[in-house]
């Protein structure tokens, strides 16, 4: 299991995204977790694509997110993967609700304007303005 974040550990806040997430706390089923830096963050596109083949090679079973993109969700089903979304709050918040059922499955994307080139609003590219068009800029 995996759990998208803005930093290392189980007290971490969750970060909504998935590709351009800053880490993935990966439960190890062993009761530890480890903190990966997701190589999704920087790529320059196919950020959720390339966090998903991340997420296959360490053999996750499912992931608990906010939101996802329109191409790591066939790379997810690829690798076997579950997608949740609707985690909110820390880490340890989110694996609360997921082991209490309050968090939904999902098979398909779920961010807004997804495949936009990689970026969601609030991640333009240097230089770039939002017209709020996906693909648009």
């Amino acid at each position: 299991m995996a759990v998208c974040s803005q930093g290392v550990g189980l007290g971490a806040p969750v970060d909504r995204r998935f590709g351009r997430c800053r880490y993935l706390v990966v439960d190890l089923h062993s009761g530890e977790h480890q903190s990966v830096v997701n190589p999704g963050e920087s790529a320059p596109g196919g950020a959720g694509v390339r966090a998903a083949q991340s997420l296959v090679a360490m053999g996750a079973d499912a992931l608990l997110l906010g939101d996802i993109g329109s191409h790591a969700p066939a790379a997810l089903r690829a690798g076997e993967i579950r997608v949740y979304t609707g985690i909110q709050g820390t880490v340890v918040d989110s694996l609360g609700l997921y082991r209490d059922g309050k968090l939904r499955l999902v098979a398909e994307a779920t961010a807004p304007g997804a495949g936009s080139r990689g970026r969601s609003p609030g991640r333009q590219a240097p230089g770039s303005t939002w017209t709020g068009e996906e693909g648009q800029q």
